[in-house]
């Protein structure tokens, strides 16, 4: 079961900062760094950076489509099928069709705010949340994305380069990209014991 989300950042100035030559380039502004976290081990098993489009999404899960065992045929039990359970963007069904197929399970867990409008920082209150089967998923409680969210926090409190009202942000993209590198490489092999 993996639980997909993505996270912002920017790099050398925010997206509202940006010329129009700056927006066509695409490597400064705000980016997205899309992680899928595995829920039983708690191993990220891929991660990409990008602005957040259907291009840097179908990027993102060809690459983790090379990196889990898929079932041999889409006849398979469903059982036997990997499970993504996903956010409301809407990039993710159709790049998760077009990459997988028939090959996994698929569920949206929606949430909805009692206050969405709180404060720019401060956490709105939790109204309630909507999961809905995109494909194969027989028990819907079982779409959940709690864990990579706060894999979120942990990028935040570890990579400065996620901090949000700071000066520690990236000058380059490639700059950014490793620096995640490292923080993945240390909470997958370096980190606690997972047990």
């Amino acid at each position: 079961h993996l639980e997909i989300d993505e996270q912002w950042t920017w790099v050398a100035k925010k997206q509202k900062q940006c010329s129009v030559e700056e927006h066509a380039i695409g490597n400064i502004g705000d980016q997205y760094l899309f992680l899928a976290l595995d829920q039983k081990t708690g191993l990220i098993a891929c991660h990409d950076i990008g602005k957040r489009t259907e291009v840097t999404t179908h990027r993102f899960l060809s690459k983790l489509a090379a990196r889990i065992v898929l079932p041999h045929s889409v006849n398979d039990p469903v059982s036997e099928k990997p499970q993504f359970s996903t956010d409301g963007f809407n990039a993710y069904p159709n790049a998760i069709q077009d990459v997988f197929g028939s090959y996994v399970q698929h569920g949206v867990i929606i949430k909805n705010y009692a206050n969405p409008e709180v404060g720019r920082y401060a956490p709105p209150d939790l109204a309630n949340c909507d999961r809905q089967c995109v494909q194969y998923v027989q028990n819907l409680w079982t779409i959940c994305t709690s864990h990579i969210e706060r894999f979120n926090c942990t990028t935040r409190m570890f990579v400065k380069r996620f901090t949000r009202l700071t000066l520690a942000f990236s000058k380059k993209l490639a700059n950014l990209e490793a620096a995640v590198a490292m923080h993945i490489a240390n909470y997958n092999f370096c980190w606690r014991s997972r047990e």
